[in-house]
């Protein structure tokens, strides 16, 4: 048994000829899965997950005669709320440093180093310096760090810019 469905017309669906109108009105509910078949289908009657409403001429709209545009934009990491101006300046990325590890996806955090103790390769040491200051990205769970591939900031803020200076 199959449930009862509901289908909404949305208003770009008026400029249909009067005659496939007509065809569509007069075709019995037997003929429902042949009128789905035909091309212009989608554009006629949508179900409801498929419509939006449309604030400034307050009707309903189907994804055809509609541009998204998000009013909003958030982090996944840090679910910092941001506007669509300042993702664009940012290119996209978090301006908190929200950075995700290449090998297991854990949060990246910005650390000061100077140098690295190189008897010991296998944990990485950080030391405080107060002349030559430069930042990496270090993985708190896996010890991996942007040094790896090249990356090192003069400042621990504005990463993203330094960051798309690098490619």
């Amino acid at each position: 048994m199959t449930l009862p469905a509901v289908f909404y017309t949305c208003s770009c669906s008026s400029q249909i000829n009067k005659d496939d109108h007509f065809q569509l009105s007069h075709e019995s509910k037997d003929d429902f899965s042949k009128l789905s078949l035909r091309a212009d289908f989608p554009t006629q009657i949508h179900a409801l997950p498929q419509l939006y409403y449309c604030k400034e001429c307050k009707e309903i709209k189907c994804t055809s005669c509609t541009n998204i545009e998000p009013q909003i934009y958030s982090c996944p990491t840090c679910l910092f709320d941001v506007p669509p101006t300042s993702a664009r300046s940012e290119n996209n990325f978090c301006g908190r440093n929200c950075y995700g590890c290449p090998v297991c996806n854990h949060i990246l955090v910005v650390v000061e180093t100077s140098s690295v103790d190189s008897s010991n390769k296998d944990q990485t040491i950080i030391t405080q310096s107060s002349t030559d200051r430069k930042y990496i990205l270090l993985c708190t769970v896996c010890s991996w760090d942007s040094r790896e591939i090249g990356w090192q900031f003069p400042k621990p803020t504005g990463l993203t810019g330094t960051h798309i200076s690098f490619h």
